[in-house]
């Protein structure tokens, strides 16, 4: 959750620098794109190319043709799906606005950090609701127009289980301790303490191992072999639980290992990712649907772009 939270404080203070520079570096507010019966004059589509790319500079890329056709498609099927919305009276409640507001204050930022954004990104907050009540709008729409997708049958769910079998699977994982040491005698010397006294492992890990867990008395929790560096990985998966491996070199010292426990790989159960493909079939049948629906969009719906506008377009370094 407090990585949720930081995420959206970076995104608000994102947008309003972003914002911020597009209004002040602006020479004019020409036309650039009409779709439909929206314009949107050059200051528009800057802030919203800048946004698409987070502050990161474009200048030089988007004098390259297919660089800029593909942003521009993005741009234009934005708002292709807005002016549906228009035609079709979908609009977005001040209620569902006010609901979404309150999940993000709420949840993720305090109104003094959210304030702080808008003074040091010289933006209102009307600028950023504006945007923020666009991106609402568009998923709504979005959600009208799939909504009598069928999801997919039982026997389509099981196709995909039985084709994506490796998506389905898990490796065997064990959990082991490990003593590190930095030189081929300090680990031999520790090998022989264990020898002579047994169940010594935690306390000498802690004394003397130099790897990060050597606190918890060197446990390294559930760990598949292909996430070990290979001399490691070849040395533990091949030890019986239980027993104290010889030293062993690896690029980090020198180790010596025991393997506490083992959890043997297998194959999630169909039951227990029902749900799971069912979303994700659904979610890529919506998104086949939504490409054609807005290509129809294009041939309905009229577009001109103004390249002219567009060439005298200009960025912030």
């Amino acid at each position: 959750m407090n990585n949720l939270r930081y995420f959206h404080i970076a995104w608000w203070i994102c947008f309003a620098f972003i914002c911020g520079c597009s209004i002040l570096n602006s020479k004019d507010d020409k036309i650039a794109l009409v779709i439909g019966s929206e314009k949107i004059s050059i200051v528009t589509l800057k802030d919203d190319l800048e946004f698409i790319f987070d502050g990161i500079n474009i200048a030089n890329s988007f004098k390259e043709e297919a660089f800029r056709k593909s942003l521009l498609k993005q741009i234009i099927d934005h708002y292709l799906i807005l002016e549906y919305g228009n035609k079709n009276g979908i609009k977005l409640s001040e209620n569902e606005f006010q609901a979404a507001m309150k999940v993000i204050n709420n949840d993720y930022i305090e109104e003094s950090a959210f304030r702080e954004a808008l003074i040091r990104g010289y933006v209102d907050q009307s600028q950023w609701q504006r945007r923020f009540r666009e991106r609402l709008l568009v998923k709504k729409i979005i959600k009208i127009v799939t909504e009598n997708i069928a999801p997919p049958e039982y026997d389509e769910i099981k196709e995909y289980y039985t084709t994506n079998h490796n998506l389905f699977t898990f490796p065997q994982t064990i959990k082991f301790r490990q003593i590190v040491t930095s030189t081929k005698k300090e680990a031999g010397d520790l090998k022989k303490q264990l020898q002579q006294k047994k169940n010594q492992m935690s306390k000498l890990a802690k004394k003397y191992s130099i790897a990060p867990e050597a606190r918890e008395g060197g446990i390294v929790n559930w760990v598949a072999e292909n996430n070990l560096e290979e001399s490691m990985a070849k040395a533990v998966f091949n030890l019986p639980v239980g027993k104290i491996s010889p030293v062993i070199k690896t690029p980090y010292g020198y180790h010596i290992f025991e393997v506490i426990s083992i959890r043997p790989g297998g194959r999630i159960a169909l039951h227990q990712v029902l749900s799971e493909i069912k979303t994700k079939i659904l979610d890529k049948r919506k998104q086949s649907f939504c490409n054609q629906w807005v290509n129809r969009l294009r041939k309905k719906i009229t577009i001109h772009v103004y390249d002219d506008v567009l060439d005298s377009l200009e960025f912030c370094k």
